[in-house]
């Protein structure tokens, strides 16, 4: 599938740090909604509130596609 030529592999340390950070700051950097606020958490299943929209998104996906910094 070409989805997965713009895959990246996300090791579980880079998942892991990239988890504490959203928790410990409260905020994420999303490419296309800009700066969000954590709302809650569920697993790997985030909730964030966006200026325009709340959204809930997987960190993991976020993270292979390149979508959050």
């Amino acid at each position: 599938r070409s989805s997965d030529l713009n895959k990246r592999i996300v090791t579980e340390a880079e998942y892991l740090d990239k988890l504490e950070e959203i928790q410990t700051t409260g905020y994420i950097n999303h490419k296309t909604y800009g700066e969000g606020m954590l709302r809650s958490m569920n697993g790997d299943t985030l909730e964030i509130e966006f200026q325009s929209k709340t959204v809930k998104c997987k960190l993991k996906f976020m993270m292979e596609h390149g979508l959050i910094e």
